[in-house]
């Protein structure tokens, strides 16, 4: 009996004991300097883990969904997902790019609600830790929005859209990319909508966004950031939606020709010389406007200038290839010449027939050594004969129709007074683009954009668009190849129309001076 009552009491001693060491342990540890997410999570049940986890399963997770194995990769996002809630190192930002690839390999399975569901939960988050204004939510908004608008819900994926480039706009201010980006997504929704006008008005608003010229002001170096990062992918499709958009639009539109239409038609593009675009520079744009107002008040280039000051006659004479060292002895290679093609006319027209194109050939040959000798009015007939039997015998666009015609228009130039035009450089009045856009393909699309533009009456809008076509055209070809001549012809009828006359006949003399100058090294090639 007494036994037991002892055993009790060394219970009861060390009970006491255990409580009194629990608490001094508690005790401890609030005083310690560990953090109160270290502290709590000495009682919790599901113990803290390292960062290094579930980065690890959000790697593996990417590399799985880029080789498109979307099971394993969304077992591994969820892993994650999992783990970095446990992490109490991690930021919100860490926690929707996890929440927003589960999600994306979801989505890319065809689940849906699953996916939906945890992207809104990710904008919430967003919401939650940034604000409800922040531009950090743009990027969640535009891909809530893309999943309504490819499961055909417009009307929600406008709202998200719409809520994006308001949040853009007023952080960034509406000419940033981010701005432009949302009104580019927002412009495909009113097309799939049917609301053409307020597409049209989109894309247009987003395209002189990253093409307008940046304005060195405090408030516009804020609006502008990131349109150095202009991607030319996203350039590439807004001008192809802009275009496809024109073309479907039901407006009333005019047949007219366009010149730069007309120079791809020659298929010559591989001989222009491509150039890089450069970035712009307040020092070369300096030089460049001190070179082109000097070469205005001159009414001539620096090359005319010096051949006037050599006592030459400019470069309105066309001066063959090959200067002859002794003039007589080329009078009297010419003379045998002459002899020798009309004999060979002669015997062709008896032999073949005189519509044979032997004849041509030696109609043509005879023609060369007039035109060397400046007697137009002897090759002009033989020309227009040879044409009209090439053209019998060839097709329309053959390498021998194309050749005499432009023998024909060399002497059309060189018998009309009015062709003595001067080249003088429009750089510094172009505006200045990105180098994203400094290429003939983007050339290409903005050309026939701002014809489509002309065409349905949109003048004033076609005159901007061909004035960004023409810089594009220009930093890619040269300011003197014939599809930039082609460009400005164009955008000098525009010009006329919007009551620019001056401008319009600068335009038109370079346009004139650079074909005339392309005839002149044309015809030194074809010289005998």
């Amino acid at each position: 009996m007494k036994s037991n009552r002892q055993n009790l009491v060394t219970k009861k001693v060390r009970c006491k004991i255990c409580r009194y060491l629990m608490v001094s342990i508690i005790v401890a540890l609030m005083q310690s300097s560990a953090t109160p997410e270290a502290r709590a999570n000495v009682f919790s049940r599901k113990p803290a883990v390292d960062s290094r986890q579930w980065k690890q399963e959000l790697i593996q997770g990417e590399a799985y969904l880029r080789t498109k194995e979307l099971e394993n990769a969304e077992t591994c996002f969820e892993s994650a997902y999992r783990l970095i809630r446990r992490d109490p190192s991690s930021t919100a930002f860490e926690l929707v790019t996890v929440m927003e690839s589960l999600a994306k390999s979801q989505y890319m399975q065809e689940k849906l609600e699953e996916s939906l569901g945890l992207y809104l939960k990710a904008l919430a988050t967003l919401e939650k830790h940034e604000g409800k204004e922040d531009v950090a939510l743009v990027p969640t908004l535009n891909i809530i929005g893309g999943v309504y608008e490819n499961e055909g819900d417009f009307k929600k994926a406008e709202k998200y859209y719409h809520r994006a480039l308001e949040i853009s706009e007023r952080v960034e201010g509406d000419k940033s990319l981010t701005a432009a980006t949302c009104r580019h997504k927002l412009g495909r929704i009113y097309f799939l909508e049917g609301k053409p006008l307020e597409a049209e008005e989109a894309f247009y608003k987003a395209l002189v966004a990253v093409l307008e010229p940046g304005d060195s002001s405090a408030s516009s170096k804020a609006a502008k950031p990131s349109l150095s990062e202009l991607s030319p992918a996203f350039l590439e499709e807004l001008l192809s939606d802009y275009i496809d958009l024109i073309v479907k639009s039901d407006l009333p539109s005019k047949v007219v020709q366009s010149r730069f239409q007309g120079e791809l038609l020659k298929d010559e593009i591989d001989l222009l010389a491509r150039r890089k675009g450069v970035a712009p520079s307040s020092f070369s744009k300096e030089v460049s406007y001190r070179i082109s107002t000097g070469s205005a008040s001159s009414g001539s280039t620096g090359d005319t200038g010096t051949k006037a000051a050599l006592g030459q006659s400019g470069d309105n004479t066309i001066v063959p290839a090959r200067k002859p060292s002794d003039p007589v002895a080329l009078e009297k290679i010419n003379r045998q010449r002459v002899l020798f093609y009309e004999r060979m006319i002669e015997v062709d027209i008896k032999s073949l027939g005189r519509n044979h194109p032997s004849v041509a050939r030696d109609l043509t040959g005879l023609a060369n050594i007039y035109l060397s000798q400046r007697r137009y009015e002897d090759a002009k007939p033989l020309l227009q004969r040879a044409l009209r039997i090439y053209q019998d015998c060839y097709e329309a666009d053959s390498q021998l129709v194309k050749q005499t015609r432009l023998l024909l228009q060399l002497i059309s130039e060189e018998e009309s007074p009015s062709s003595a035009y001067h080249f003088v450089s429009l750089a510094a009045e172009l505006p200045s683009i990105p180098l994203s856009a400094q290429t003939l393909d983007t050339a290409f699309r903005l050309n026939e954009l701002a014809f489509q533009c002309y065409c349905q009456g949109r003048i004033e809008r076609a005159r901007k668009l061909y004035e960004y076509a023409l810089a594009a055209t220009v930093a890619a070809s040269g300011e003197e190849s014939p599809l930039s001549a082609a460009c400005m012809a164009d955008l000098s009828r525009l010009m006329r129309l919007t009551g620019r006359v001056d401008k319009a006949e600068r335009l038109e003399n370079n346009a004139r001076a650079i074909w005339r100058k392309k005839l002149q090294e044309k015809r030194a090639q074809l010289l005998p």
